[in-house]
């Protein structure tokens, strides 16, 4: 799970390349956690993307199954 804490709109436009390149580990205003299950709760409706898909929802429940996929390289 990637956590981004709370930042101005300057850091986050700032943020934006860095997460797109996969360079935002080891930024001060990135936190890395492994978990296995996944709960996000909204006030309101939020348009979320899924694995590339867009979900609109109040609440969003997921649960990571290591070892689940086999990649063949």
């Amino acid at each position: 799970l990637c956590l981004i804490r709370r930042v101005t709109r300057l850091q986050a436009m700032s943020l934006l390349p860095l997460l797109a390149m996969g360079e935002h580990v080891g930024h001060p205003l990135v936190e890395l956690r492994g978990v296995r299950n996944v709960h996000i709760f909204a006030n309101k409706s939020v348009p979320k993307l899924v694995d590339g898909e867009p979900v609109s929802a109040e609440a969003l429940k997921t649960t990571i199954r290591p070892l689940a996929l086999k990649v063949i390289c």
